[in-house]
């Protein structure tokens, strides 16, 4: 994040409703992955980017910090060992209705397949294993909105 003196005037109030952003926690990204590599690849990627990042590899210790407000999105492996990210998430989504959703899978399933398998399950976007940085940057930019826009 930029220097607060290096901030034209006209953007200081932009800059400090980020920082107020940041500081409340709102904008934070959960990542869920059983497979240090992966979890810990995914972190450096969207830390690179300008986010926030906890990483998780026992879904039950993540369940164990998550909290409504928390967090503005989730992004979980489906196919974990302790516990599916399926059914991590629909743990959560009861302590946090708002929080966004993106589920990962080396699974051939795209979105009307899985929302007519589990059509009781909210998950706002699919990103198909292997990961690349352009799918991830889009999926986490056109969910979190421009409230939640990398730091420049």
């Amino acid at each position: 994040m930029p220097n607060a003196d290096s901030i034209p005037l006209n953007n200081v109030t932009t800059y400090l409703r980020i920082v107020l952003q940041r500081r409340s926690g709102k904008d934070r990204i959960l990542v869920l992955d059983d497979e240090k590599d992966i979890a810990i690849t995914l972190r450096v990627a969207l830390e690179q980017i300008g986010f926030d990042v906890d990483v998780f590899t026992d879904p039950r210790l993540a369940l164990t910090k998550f909290s409504a407000g928390r967090y503005r999105l989730v992004i979980s492996d489906i196919r974990m060992t302790l516990m599916s990210g399926l059914d991590f998430v629909r743990r959560i989504q009861p302590i946090d209705s708002d929080v966004k959703i993106v589920l990962m899978t080396a699974f051939d399933l795209d979105r009307n397949e899985f929302d007519e398998i589990l059509p009781m399950t909210r998950v706002d976007a699919l990103i198909r294993k292997p990961v690349t940085m352009s799918k991830l940057e889009n999926a986490v930019i056109s969910l979190v909105g421009a409230s939640m826009k990398p730091r420049q």
